[in-house]
C-alpha cells in the first residue's frame, strides 16, 4: 500500500515503511514504484495494457462471423 499512496498521509513514512519492507523482501522499492505506477497508468488500455490484449484481424483470432458481431455491435471503435 505504500507504493499506492494508500498507507498513510505522511508521504516521508510510506517511503521509510515501503523501502524497509521492499528491502527485506530483496525487491528493489523504488524501481518497483515506478514500474507499478505505469503499470496503473495503462490498465484497461486498449494496446497499451499489460492484461487486456484485444483479439485482431492481423492475429487472425476473430472468425469471420465475429468480426461481423462486433463490427455491427462496436462499430469502428474496436479498431477493424
Amino acid at each position: 500500500e505504500c507504493g499506492h499512496g494508500a498507507f498513510s498521509d505522511n508521504k516521508t513514512l510510506q517511503t521509510v515503511v515501503g523501502y524497509t519492507l521492499h528491502t527485506v523482501l530483496l525487491v528493489p522499492y523504488f524501481s518497483w514504484q515506478r514500474s507499478h505506477a505505469v503499470h496503473h497508468m495503462h490498465t484497461n488500455h486498449m494496446t497499451h495494457g499489460e492484461t487486456h490484449v484485444p483479439y485482431t484481424v492481423e492475429t487472425g483470432k476473430f472468425t469471420l462471423a465475429k468480426q461481423t458481431f462486433f463490427l455491427r455491435t462496436f462499430g469502428e471503435t474496436i479498431g477493424f
